[in-house]
């Protein structure tokens, strides 16, 4: 544990290709193949949520690819490209990205789920002419 935090053991130009980063290929493939399954189940979510859901199919698919570039630039030791630090980067940019949609889940959702039932609330009281100019229907 103690070598994971060593310099010389993280900026490694080009680290031996043996390693465990056959778990990296399987962790990196099965976020593009959840972010594919994503996708596929768009339709069945309320507009607040497909927000959330869009959110996570980009971090899921930008950061499966990328980091199947990486494994693969590992593999053919590519200098600096392969390197640890191109791993940890990505860790701590999926933390980082993470954390916002995190953000966005517990503290965005709520104020905008209460904003569309004040709004369905308003509208549910209005005349129908004034109803189909809110939401935009040109019946």
């Amino acid at each position: 544990m103690g070598k994971l935090f060593r310099p010389d053991y993280i900026f490694s130009a080009t680290p031996p290709a043996n390693g465990l980063y056959i778990y990296l290929l399987i962790v990196f493939g099965l976020m593009i193949v959840i972010a594919i399954l994503l996708a596929f189940f768009k339709s069945k979510l309320e507009k607040i949520y497909l927000k959330l859901q869009n959110r996570i199919f980009n971090l899921l698919l930008t950061l499966g690819i990328i980091g199947l570039f990486f494994v693969l630039f590992r593999y053919e030791q590519i200098p600096y490209f392969g390197s640890r630090l191109m791993i940890l980067l990505l860790l701590l940019t999926f933390l980082f990205w993470g954390g916002w949609i995190a953000f966005y889940w517990i503290f965005e959702i709520p104020q905008e789920k209460l904003e569309a039932r004040k709004k369905q609330k308003f509208i549910k009281y209005l005349p129908q002419a004034a109803k189909r100019k809110i939401r935009g229907s040109t019946r």
